[in-house]
């Protein structure tokens, strides 16, 4: 059994920037880890975690990016020759965004740009086979 975590704790400002201080998608709180099972030969199992606090999107700190959490699981067997596992990505199927910004857009049918979130977000809990063979 092997565990492992980090965590990382940030107050990032702007130098003499009065109250317009924030750093943009600076985040405050940060953690990774996971716990994993197994010997080198045969079965094997794990859960890996990553989370990340509300961030500021812009200077004054008012608009702020939503925290997320994700955690993945894998099981699986392997040989000396080759392994097959079981993954399982965002197990909790959490609605999240793996990153987000504020800045000014318009569509291609608007006149002018207005300010807003603009994000990508995370894949929806997804399954897969890995299988390797070493050589």
């Amino acid at each position: 059994m092997s565990v492992d975590a980090e965590i990382a704790l940030t107050h990032a400002r702007f130098r003499d920037a009065g109250d317009q201080d924030h750093i943009p998608n600076s985040i405050p709180v940060m953690f990774s880890g996971g716990i994993s099972l197994g010997r080198e030969l045969g079965y094997f199992g794990g859960l890996r975690a990553r989370a990340f606090s509300a961030r500021p999107l812009e200077e004054s700190g008012e608009i702020e990016g939503k925290d997320t959490f994700t955690l993945n699981a894998q099981i699986g067997y392997r040989t000396k020759d080759w392994e097959v596992a079981l993954e399982c990505l965002n197990l909790l199927d959490r609605k999240d965004n793996d990153i987000e910004y504020y800045y000014p857009s318009a569509l291609s049918t608007e006149v002018s740009q207005v300010d807003d979130i603009h994000f990508h977000p995370a894949e929806p809990r997804m399954v897969r086979v890995r299988m390797t063979y070493h050589f």
